[in-house]
């Protein structure tokens, strides 16, 4: 479960992209959603997201940021 989740426009209104911060687990991790919807996780360094992760991201970027 995702929890503090906490996002930030990585350039600006006009040009998509945000960084994500939350904690998982008791792992922090930042990400980056990038416009096309893909994530790149930054930290935890070399950490690949699983499905369940990257699912629970995407309907929280849906809710706040497409809504």
């Amino acid at each position: 479960m995702i929890q503090h989740f906490k996002f930030k426009p990585l350039y600006n209104s006009k040009l998509p992209g945000w960084q994500l911060n939350f904690y998982n687990k008791s792992i922090y991790y930042e990400v980056i959603y990038n416009s096309d919807g893909s994530l790149t996780c930054v930290s935890p360094k070399d950490m690949v997201l699983d499905e369940q992760l990257e699912k629970e991201i995407q309907a929280l970027m849906a809710f706040h940021v497409y809504d």
